[in-house]
């Protein structure tokens, strides 16, 4: 459901809820501070159908004037659960239009992740002893303004998580780097969705699953010869640690 609204000579705020009087939204508007700008939410439902009431108002106790609200229905996004995730195979695959306002299930907050939680778009990976899952979803759109974030998870209702991105080199992008240094394969969700609960948007994520470096143990070590610069090394990416 993505109500719209437009209103004249205020700023418009559209909120949905799950019934009068109550205490939270379901989903609300980003903030239009712009007199007369389009504002609209967008909340996607669960497996049951839903009454839900739409509330369309104006920022300020004083601000008044008339509007035109408009609403649209669409299905959700296939992978918008946890429990139904998209399977990237046995190499992955790149998404380049990834709609995160159709995500529905909300992962758990991680180390070093923001501490808001907003709903996300699943994905399914099986990785196999020694692969390493190369994970990275960057913000496609101008406006608004959010910074994506990636979640790595054991299982749905996983209170922890696996990794999770780090910043990537400017606030529209995220990745994460993990591999599997145990002995049977590990079936794994990745979870992305953005860092705010209210700005969201497109995004274009990339999952690749692959060997690891060449020099991802330490019986595989690479012989340096003087002067000599490696480039690109991901410590995420190296096998076992080494002892103390």
């Amino acid at each position: 459901l993505t109500p719209r609204m437009i209103p004249t000579g205020a700023s418009g705020t559209v909120r949905v809820y799950a019934m009068c009087g109550a205490p939270t939204c379901l989903a609300a508007s980003a903030r239009n501070t712009t007199s007369g700008g389009a504002v609209s939410a967008r909340y996607v439902n669960g497996p049951m159908a839903q009454t839900v009431v739409v509330a369309a108002g104006v920022d300020g106790a004083t601000n008044t004037g008339t509007f035109d609200l408009g609403a649209t229905l669409a299905p959700a996004a296939s992978n918008a659960a946890c429990a139904g995730p998209r399977d990237v195979g046995a190499t992955g695959g790149v998404y380049p239009t990834e709609d995160l306002r159709n995500g529905r299930d909300i992962p758990p907050l991680c180390a070093g992740t923001p501490s808001v939680m907003s709903p996300a778009l699943w994905d399914g990976v099986t990785l196999p002893p020694g692969r390493v899952l190369v994970a990275s979803a960057r913000r496609t759109e101008s406006t608004p303004v959010w910074t994506p974030t990636l979640r790595l998870l054991s299982a749905c209702g996983a209170t922890t998580c696996v990794s999770s991105s780090t910043a990537g080199a400017t606030p529209d992008q995220a990745a994460l780097v993990y591999t599997n240094t145990g002995s049977a394969p590990e079936s794994l969700r990745v979870a992305v969705n953005s860092s705010s609960t209210t700005l969201t948007g497109a995004a274009r994520v990339e999952l690749v699953v692959r060997p690891p470096h060449p020099n991802g143990t330490c019986a595989a070590a690479t012989a340096v010869t003087v002067g000599q610069l490696l480039r690109l090394q991901h410590l995420r990416e190296g096998g076992f640690a080494t002892p103390a």
